[in-house]
């Protein structure tokens, strides 16, 4: 017994002696670790918060991009900068500062109308654009003839018909290995499935719209409006998603005719501090009640801009920021999401291949591969429903405006039925 105590003192002694001198620097130790075991939780509730809720947004301010799609760019930041009132002495160039809000009975004074940078002449004096009271919502109604605004022209005007036989083998297509391999970017996060890709029902489904002169059928807005690009100027709204969006509706009203509705509403800024992890879930709720009020709405645009490297075609001599188109799978790789439900899939899955093929044929270079990856982004809202990424943080506002027109050509091809 004697021997066995004198064991459990020699290696307490040695135990002892390997602890710090002074026991002060213990303690500080442990609140250190507490400290960072805390910092942690937090960090991981901001990075995964699908672990703590089952909302839509278990997604970090999602964009297309594989590595930098959870945070801002600097770029951005330094507009939210000019936007919030840090530098409050800098008043952007159109004249008008805008203010931050969420969904608030108080609404900013309506803007007045600004030529985002890269806008084609002919647009700066084209009028039609109304600015709601609240100086959020816009909408441009027009009948212009449908000529190139800026000098791009389409090399053709393909049918899907067209497409398939002469490029495409439909044999090829009904492959998913091959629609894999040739349309589509596959997020680590999901995976495709024969269920979901079948491009013979997407080549079937009927997209047309029928336009109508007495109500918006087409709605852009911006989960993220906050996204700037390269040389986008401090506080200049026309410089972000949200002048893109701007030209976007005026080339689909100018040039084709539709009554379009463009919402500004900023929800990845609230209270002037970042919003983006809640973006999602607070566009969602906005949405639904704004397609309630708006029951013609068919097709919705949810325009951002995505993170990267530069993305840019020369399109008959313009340098033009690629268009990446993205779809939500509500699904992992381990199978469906059954909180994200979306009956409105097959219409979007169909959608996006629909505009893909064509834009490869209309302005070949325009077109990135489609984007997939795991949640919802509120893509169920709407059957024609496009989460569209314009080129990336290190495009140009130039290279950015000059594939609004493109872009609407094609969106416009689609929808007369083809």
């Amino acid at each position: 017994m004697n021997q066995l105590r004198r064991r459990i003192y020699r290696f307490r002694a040695k135990i002892y002696a390997r602890l710090p001198k002074n026991r002060s620097l213990l303690k500080v130790g442990v609140l250190c670790m507490l400290a960072l075991g805390i910092l942690l939780y937090y960090k991981i509730r901001t990075v995964l918060p699908e672990f703590f809720s089952g909302k839509e947004e278990a997604v970090q301010a999602s964009s297309g991009n594989m590595a930098d799609d959870d945070k801002n760019t600097e770029k951005d930041k330094a507009w939210q900068d000019g936007q919030t009132g840090k530098d409050s002495t800098q008043i952007p160039e159109d004249g008008y500062l805008d203010v931050q809000y969420v969904q608030s009975d108080i609404r900013p004074p309506a803007a007045p109308s600004a030529v985002p940078t890269g806008k084609p002449a002919e647009l700066a004096d084209a009028q039609g654009t109304e600015v709601a009271p609240s100086g959020e919502q816009a909408v441009t109604t027009g009948t212009k003839p449908a000529v190139s605004l800026t000098g791009l022209v389409p090399a053709v005007y393909p049918k899907l018909s067209d497409i398939v036989g002469k490029r495409y083998l439909l044999s090829n297509l009904k492959q998913l290995g091959y629609l894999k391999d040739t349309f589509y970017i596959v997020n680590q996060t999901t995976k495709m499935t024969e269920s979901n890709f079948s491009a013979e029902r997407f080549l079937k489904t009927d997209l047309s719209l029928e336009k109508k002169k007495d109500a918006p059928q087409i709605l852009i807005y911006h989960t993220h409006a906050s996204e700037a690009f390269a040389d986008s100027r401090k506080g200049v709204q026309a410089d972000t998603v949200v002048g893109m969006g701007d030209l976007l509706a005026e080339y689909l009203t100018e040039k084709y005719g539709y009554v379009v509705l463009h919402d500004k509403t900023v929800f990845d800024m609230k209270n002037g501090a970042d919003n983006r992890s809640h973006a999602y879930n607070e566009a969602l709720t906005y949405m639904e009640q704004l397609l309630k009020e708006n029951p013609s709405i068919e097709v919705i645009i949810d325009l951002h801009r995505d993170a990267g490297a530069k993305r840019v075609a020369t399109i008959q001599g313009k340098q033009v920021a690629k268009v990446m188109l993205f779809n939500g799978l509500s699904r992992n790789t381990s199978g469906e999401l059954s909180y994200l439900p979306n009956k409105n899939l097959p219409y979007n899955l169909a959608f996006s291949f629909q505009m893909k093929l064509i834009g490869d044929e209309m302005y070949p270079g325009l077109m990135n591969k489609i984007f997939l990856k795991d949640y919802r982004y509120n893509m169920h809202l709407a059957e024609r429903y496009l989460l569209i990424e314009l080129g990336t943080s290190n495009n140009t506002v130039e290279e950015a405006s000059n594939a609004m027109e493109p872009l609407a050509d094609v969106l416009a091809q689609v929808l007369s039925g083809v």
